[in-house]
């Protein structure tokens, strides 16, 4: 007569099927988790060049408008054309940002001889992005730190 009931055929074979079940779910969990970081660390290396090339634009615009100041022999209050800074910029037209649209330029030579103000109407002034770089690496790093002690 055969005896019924649980043999240690049964557990090595419930515990084996556990164990698979156990790295499937760690592969996925895994998986999308690798994913996830990947597509996080795309989206803020995009953000930072886009904001990076526009702060770089406004730059090249400011350097044209001394050197059209310079070439014109503009005082300070004199009204500034931004159709004759062109000659002093790459393509000879004024750059667009990345992000779309043109640039605000200050229609006079600064009163107080220093630079023009140039303003991206998506981004501001390259100071304002200057510091919007700085906050995205900090969130990115108190992210990544969270996610390390998750893990830990």
């Amino acid at each position: 007569m055969k005896q019924r009931g649980i043999t240690y055929q049964t557990i090595n074979r419930d515990a084996a099927n556990a164990v698979k079940r156990a790295w499937i779910i760690f592969t996925v969990i895994g998986s999308t988790a690798g994913l996830v970081m990947g597509c996080v660390g795309c989206w803020v290396h995009h953000r930072t060049v886009v904001l990076e090339t526009c702060a770089n634009n406004q730059r090249m615009i400011d350097s044209a408008s001394c050197q059209t100041a310079v070439a014109k022999r503009l005082k300070p209050g004199d009204p500034l054309d931004p159709k004759d800074m062109t000659e002093f910029l790459r393509g000879s037209r004024i750059p667009q940002c990345p992000s779309g649209g043109g640039y605000e330029v200050s229609a006079t030579f600064p009163l107080d001889g220093g630079n023009i103000l140039v303003r991206c109407p998506r981004h501001g002034t390259v100071e304002n992005i200057g510091k919007e770089l700085g906050n995205s690496r900090h969130r990115v790093a108190a992210w990544w730190a969270a996610i390390r002690d998750a893990i830990r």
